[in-house]
């Protein structure tokens, strides 16, 4: 089966929308974490750089 053409638009090509970035403090080197999503009071989060180091 081609899955490919059953549904137009929802493959690899699809155009997708700009996602938000909110801007908080890397709670590892007090940097600029760029997050996909509105932070919360009280969590950590972590800029590109000390995310990886920390996988």
């Amino acid at each position: 089966m081609n899955y490919k053409n059953e549904s137009p638009g929802l493959g690899q090509n699809a155009a997708k929308p700009a996602r938000e970035l909110f801007e908080t403090t890397c709670a590892e080197c007090g940097g600029v974490a760029k997050i996909p999503f509105k932070p919360m009071e009280g969590k950590s989060y972590y800029c590109s750089d000390c995310f990886a180091k920390r996988k």
